[in-house]
């Protein structure tokens, strides 16, 4: 505990660069204090509204989405006992593509669907950095809608 208060005070006083999980939690707040001003707006729950929101989130979306861990293994958990090879699959709001990407490793013929192109776009970004390990992530669709 007094290793963490020295290195909170020496981060205070500027000789040491703030630790990554400092910064991320700066973000954090910085983010949900954005995401707070959008909700005040009269079109609240309009599709631009939602846009604008999750566009602010998509960056750091899988970073600071609280429970992330838990969210890929409940994935990984519907994608071995639900999913069957050579089912083609719709997964509506992929956000980043966590489900999505799973499916598609797996060889699966996926369609990603969701209403904000910066999601989409880190999708894109995710499936083509793992494409040079598994091929089957060149197949997967992404599209933009509203479901």
């Amino acid at each position: 505990m007094n290793a963490a208060k020295k290195q909170m005070a020496k981060e205070s006083q500027g000789t040491e660069k703030p630790s990554l999980a400092r910064r991320l939690k700066k973000l954090g707040s910085t983010l949900a204090l954005k995401a707070d001003i959008l909700r005040t707006n009269k079109n609240k729950g309009s599709t631009e509204h939602v846009n604008k929101l999750y566009n602010i989130f998509a960056p750091f979306y899988d970073l600071v989405w609280p429970s992330m861990k838990d969210y890929v293994s409940s994935c990984q958990y519907l994608v071995e006992k639900s999913v069957h090879d050579g089912e083609y699959v719709l997964d509506v709001g992929t956000g980043t593509g966590v489900l999505s990407l799973l499916l598609a490793e797996k060889g699966n013929p996926v369609i990603g669907f969701d209403l904000h192109p910066k999601m989409l776009a880190r999708t894109r970004k995710k499936a083509d950095k793992q494409a040079k390990k598994n091929a089957n992530l060149r197949k997967l669709t992404l599209c933009r809608g509203d479901a």
